[in-house]
């Protein structure tokens, strides 16, 4: 006996108690009675299963709906990319700090990520260079051949829960691996690998 399948067929058949999960005004207990009287379930046995099934039904429902959203904020974003970068990891310390200020007046860097023991410096190739020889014996690795896909989406996008984790699993999904993803307001920004932004383009615009 497939209980989630019963209450599938069952919710999915009655409109008027779809709309009364969406409202949240609906009574679990009572309808996971009404199912198994419809179904023939006995009761007794299966309370605790029907009950959790009509529950996670009713999750399923709101991250249906969010879904669409994303979709729909998607459609009207732009994509912008950017090919040819590079990321840089450095030592944090002081004396990095005060090399990478000398770096940002020559406007070298894309964005600089700061964790706690070092710091991701993300930069276009023609600049790798200079980074090199101002920071080169705080280096600790390069990783070239990158790009960067910049999804520019409405204000609205701050205030769309899912937004972030939608983008990525969509990646993810398709194989892509994510080296590094920010955000700032409306722009959801990837480091991926060169090779695969026609596949990130493609996988984002079929969405």
């Amino acid at each position: 006996m497939n209980i989630t399948k019963i209450v599938k067929e069952y919710i999915g058949s009655h409109l008027s108690i779809k709309d009364c999960l969406k409202k949240d005004i609906i009574n679990f207990s009572a309808l996971s009675r009404e199912i198994a009287k419809h179904a023939g379930i006995d009761l007794n046995k299966h309370f605790d299963a029907l009950n959790i099934a009509c529950r996670r039904y009713k999750e399923k429902m709101k991250y249906r709906e969010n879904e669409d959203k994303i979709k729909k904020l998607l459609k009207t974003s732009k994509v912008h990319v950017r090919t040819k970068v590079t990321r840089i990891i450095i030592e944090k310390d002081y004396l990095s700090l005060q090399r990478i200020s000398r770096i940002l007046e020559s406007k070298a860097l894309l964005h600089i990520v700061q964790g706690e023991s070092n710091i991701m410096l993300i930069t276009e190739e023609e600049f790798v260079n200079r980074v090199k020889y101002i920071l080169k014996p705080k280096i600790i690795d390069i990783k070239r051949n990158l790009a960067e896909l910049t999804i520019i989406s409405s204000p609205i996008a701050e205030n769309t829960i899912g937004l972030t984790a939608y983008i990525t699993s969509l990646l993810s999904d398709a194989g892509i691996n994510i080296i590094m993803s920010l955000g700032s307001y409306t722009d959801d920004i990837y480091i991926i690998g060169k090779k695969e932004i026609s596949r990130a383009l493609a996988v984002i615009g079929n969405s």
